[in-house]
């Protein structure tokens, strides 16, 4: 790593400044996703912020009683599945990762843009739900590094992956505290709505997934002890196909799968 001197410090410098007015984090993400019981989806690593990195390690680890490791894909940086990635104890939950720009002049990639994705198979029963997690362990502990051979003060956030039923339509997970009492129609072509009775007022968020995982509708509301109408029109889903609707507080979790068709 070369010292910082003349140009170089200047260079750090004018860095620091931009750093310091932007608030700009390098961060690496998972999205929450609700998958059906039995598929095969990814889980992307996605990141901001990554800006002149020359290196980059960390430990992802899952239930494998909930996740089978299933491979590796959609790499960025001509990531290497084999000389990158320790899958050796995927088995077990548990996939390292390690990379270096070889040249040490910085790779950067647009914010929101896919690392790489893990592709798993989904073998929890329904209803279970598993945190896919970046950790620090031994050997393999987070880290990641710039141009200027400095440690990236970096954001690392897991995700939450929700297995549910293929044939069923929805998940409570305090049927006590709330539950959906009616779906129709479903499947639908113009509105679907959803019936929800609470036991408590609560405010939850009220968030809309394609099959993929991806967010296509979010929204907060208070939402007063008793009968509820939720209401989706179909303005709100970009495409035919099935949906969830996750309706979340702090003390509770429902999902309800919808599926749009279109003719």
């Amino acid at each position: 790593m070369k010292g910082i001197t003349g140009k170089h410090f200047l260079l750090y410098f004018l860095s620091l400044f931009s750093i310091s007015i932007s608030g700009a984090q390098s961060s690496f993400f998972f999205s929450d996703q609700t998958v059906d019981s039995g598929n095969i989806f990814t889980a992307d690593v996605k990141v901001t912020g990554f800006t002149d990195i020359v290196g980059v390690q960390y430990t992802i680890t899952w239930d494998s009683d909930i996740l089978r490791f299933d491979g590796l894909e959609n790499m960025s940086l001509d990531l290497d599945p084999v000389a990158d990635f320790g899958t050796n104890n995927t088995s077990e939950g548990r996939l390292t990762f390690v990379w270096y720009d070889d040249d040490l002049s910085g790779e950067s990639l647009a914010d929101s843009s896919i690392f790489f994705s893990i592709r798993f198979e989904a073998i929890g029963t329904p209803v279970t739900i598993d945190t896919i997690e970046f950790v620090s362990l031994m050997p393999t502990v987070i880290e990641v590094t710039d141009v200027l051979g400095q440690t990236v003060d970096a954001a690392f956030i897991n995700g939450v992956i929700t297995v549910v039923s293929p044939t069923g339509t929805s998940y409570t997970s305090a049927p006590h505290l709330a539950r959906v009492t009616a779906c129709f129609p479903n499947p639908f072509e113009e509105e679907t709505q959803i019936e929800l009775l609470l036991h408590q007022s609560v405010e939850a968020g009220i968030v809309l997934q394609n099959a993929q995982g991806q967010v296509v509708h979010q929204e907060r509301r208070v939402l007063p002890q008793g009968a509820h109408t939720l209401r989706f029109d179909k303005q709100v889903f970009p495409s035919a196909g099935t949906y969830f609707v996750q309706i979340r507080s702090s003390k509770f979790l429902v999902v309800q799968k919808l599926i749009y068709v279109t003719h």
